[in-house]
């Protein structure tokens, strides 16, 4: 089964490009039917941090063509800031635990003043984060607890990754093919970008 990556990057300067429209479509279809099955309607799994994320769409050809299959999405700090948006995490967990705000706040802060990239990760569903090489955040030397959230038995847990796992690195190199031939939508304007997007040399991992 061949599988195809698109990367869309600040959908917000793609809405003339009918291509990138078609993608950023397809990602809320994909997210819209993966909460669902877990949440029901209760939840709303879109903001507006997703018109200046980097969406990763994973496509699959089926008898009945290409279907969008998996997503998920990354929203950059600078991004944020040059935008005027807060960067999503604060809002989860604001309201619901002050101790992982203030966790946030000072990793947000040195991220500033460093100049390192630091990005945020959500809207997927994946359960095997911590073979990725993903842990808890620490705050004070000490894993940040789980956040009780909406229902009974839901949690919310804040994780970090700063390097990741060899086996995650195993995994990359099984697809290499599918990063290599990655469609990419990059963060400029529409008139610069052809109507189906560019392919681009994937670069490595980065350390966040």
């Amino acid at each position: 089964m061949k599988v195809e990556l698109v990367t869309l990057e600040v959908p917000f300067l793609h809405l003339e490009n009918p291509a990138a429209r078609e993608s950023f479509m397809d990602m809320q279809r994909v997210r819209a039917a993966a909460y669902r099955a877990d949440f029901g309607d209760r939840y709303m799994p879109f903001d507006t941090s997703d018109f200046v994320a980097r969406h990763h769409l994973f496509y699959v050809q089926t008898e009945s063509g290409r279907e969008p299959v998996a997503a998920f999405k990354q929203v950059a700090l600078a991004t944020c800031d040059a935008h005027g948006l807060e960067l999503p995490a604060l809002g989860i967990f604001g309201g619901r635990s002050p101790e992982h705000v203030e966790a946030l706040s000072e990793l947000i802060l040195q991220h500033r003043r460093s100049g390192r990239h630091l990005l945020y990760g959500g809207s997927w569903g994946m359960r095997f984060w911590a073979r990725m090489g993903y842990v808890p955040l620490l705050h004070r030397g000490q894993p940040l607890p789980k956040v009780a959230y909406s229902e009974p038995g839901e949690e919310l847990v804040l994780i970090s990754l700063t390097e990741p796992s060899p086996w995650a690195l195993e995994c990359r190199e099984r697809q290499r093919q599918v990063l290599e031939e990655r469609r990419s939508f990059p963060p400029r304007a529409p008139s610069s970008t052809g109507a189906e997007g560019v392919k681009e040399p994937v670069s490595a991992p980065r350390v966040v």
